[in-house]
């Protein structure tokens, strides 16, 4: 007796490819785990200008320190600072960042008008990005406001973009 065969069809075919590709592709992208079995992140101190520099039209230095598993992080797709004054979230500046030595990167800038700012650095490196965010304050008047808002952290606004990590 002859045993019957199934026919698989070309349109099955191509499904079952594509999902052998899909949980192929999965796997393929994902990153090396490191000895604590977690895939390798990124560390980044942001750094501000220095208190006494921090006044209306004085330039300041803006500064990252990234590291990757305990190694400094040189070479990052993008290095920035994305600055804007808290109360107007829609005028973003936008500083390129240079890599000064290995996983350092500054840049300086000047601010022109009195305020509570954000400053977000932005890097990107490796496929991953880190995005973090502190305020700044310019100005007697602003100096004291965010001496306010950090003894007391439940006045604080949150800034919507302030610190995101992905």
């Amino acid at each position: 007796m002859l045993k019957s065969h199934k026919r698989i069809t070309i349109p099955s075919a191509l499904l079952m490819l594509g999902i052998m590709l899909v949980l192929g592709g999965c796997a393929m992208t994902e990153k090396p785990a490191v000895d604590n079995g977690l895939p390798p992140h990124i560390s980044v101190q942001l750094h501000l200008p220095e208190a006494d520099a921090v006044e209306s039209g004085r330039e300041g230095v803006y500064s990252i320190e990234a590291s990757k598993n305990g190694q400094p992080l040189e070479d990052a797709e993008t290095a920035e600072f994305i600055i804007w004054q808290e109360e107007h979230p829609e005028k973003k500046t936008i500083i390129p960042a240079t890599e000064t030595s290995p996983g350092v990167y500054t840049a300086a800038h000047a601010i022109e008008e009195d305020g509570l700012y954000i400053v977000k650095s932005h890097l990107v490196a490796d496929g991953d990005q880190v995005m973090p965010a502190k305020r700044m304050a310019v100005g007697s008047d602003a100096v004291t406001r965010l001496a306010q808002l950090q003894a007391n952290p439940d006045e604080a606004v949150e800034a919507d973009e302030a610190g995101h990590h992905h």
